[in-house]
């Protein structure tokens, strides 16, 4: 499969974050020891195991072996601290390990509609609202479909997380974008998926109305000498999408951009991309596939201007 060429340069900064949160996870796995109060007792892993992984594996296999099922939401508050601490186990553990936990416990709760809800809701606090503390859709999207797919669960609660199953579905790194209809400026449309030619890669800018943050970012990319030149040599193709219908003005001020980008309105978008980061910038390989979700500016143009002094010393 071949390489974004801008997503490496994206990850260079990850790392201290990695590594702060390991520190984090490591310590509170030390607060909630055997002299801690908690909700009910949590599992200790066998001194055989090494530390690391196969303790966290053990820690979240076993994390609910003692929780009172009856009575465990008759404290929300409780339980919700509970969760919070499993959440925090999970970075650590294997990937196979962590969903068929979370498999296990959604199966625990899902016969009664509302414990399912509340647990969702918790986990939407630690994996997937503005605030959370370990930011992960996809360890977030069992629980936002579990409630989407719940017969007994309607009305507003089921569309609201269903929604979110549907966005995260369609938006995660090295998924493929949705084959969503765009309208362009001179009245046509086509379809995201179809924009795709040759080889580059894409940079998807969703103008969020009414943010001046989005405004700023579609200023800087276009009037970036280094991301210009990527753009003219066909290494980066911007589209540029309103997530919704526009009105005539926002057309007419679009016509300052570059004949080179490809502008248009996507009203699904709402209901399909994940728009909660403003500016919202994905990257995309030649495929459609997502290589880099919620990008910055900033990072985007440092990377841009990097890989133009790389290939302008490979040319020397």
């Amino acid at each position: 499969m071949k390489q974004s060429i801008i997503a490496p340069y994206a990850m260079k900064r990850l790392t201290l974050t990695v590594v702060l949160f390991l520190i984090f996870s490591i310590t509170a796995s030390l607060v909630h020891g055997k002299d801690a109060v908690t909700y009910f007792a949590y599992p200790h892993p066998p001194e055989s195991l090494p530390v690391g992984t196969p303790r966290a594996n053990y820690y979240v296999e076993h994390f609910w072996d003692h929780c009172p099922w009856k009575s465990a939401f008759s404290s929300n508050r409780k339980m919700a601290d509970a969760f919070m601490d499993y959440a925090e186990m999970l970075p650590l553990a294997n990937r196979d390990t962590v969903f068929i936990s979370i498999d296990r416990l959604i199966d625990k709760v899902k016969k009664r509609p509302e414990n399912l809800l509340a647990l969702t809701r918790m986990a939407e606090a630690a994996f997937y609202s503005d605030s959370a503390i370990i930011p992960s859709d996809e360890v977030y999207l069992p629980f936002a479909k579990a409630v989407a797919g719940h017969k007994k669960i309607k009305g507003a609660d089921h569309d609201y997380f269903a929604r979110q199953a549907n966005v995260i579905s369609h938006s995660q790194e090295g998924m493929t974008l949705p084959p969503a209809e765009i309208i362009l400026s001179d009245g046509s449309t086509a379809v995201l998926n179809d924009t795709t030619c040759g080889a580059g890669e894409y940079v998807i800018i969703f103008d969020t109305p009414g943010s001046s943050a989005a405004m700023m970012a579609r200023t800087r990319f276009a009037a970036n000498i280094a991301a210009r030149q990527l753009v003219d040599a066909g290494i980066l193709k911007p589209i540029f999408l309103y997530p919704g219908t526009p009105d005539k003005s926002w057309w007419k001020n679009m016509a300052t951009l570059p004949q080179s980008w490809t502008v248009g309105a996507m009203p699904s978008a709402p209901d399909m991309i994940d728009l909660r980061i403003q500016p919202t910038i994905y990257i995309a390989d030649s495929s459609m596939r997502i290589t880099k979700k919620f990008m910055s500016m900033p990072l985007l143009i440092a990377a841009c201007e990097k890989i133009i002094q790389e290939l302008n010393h490979s040319g020397q």
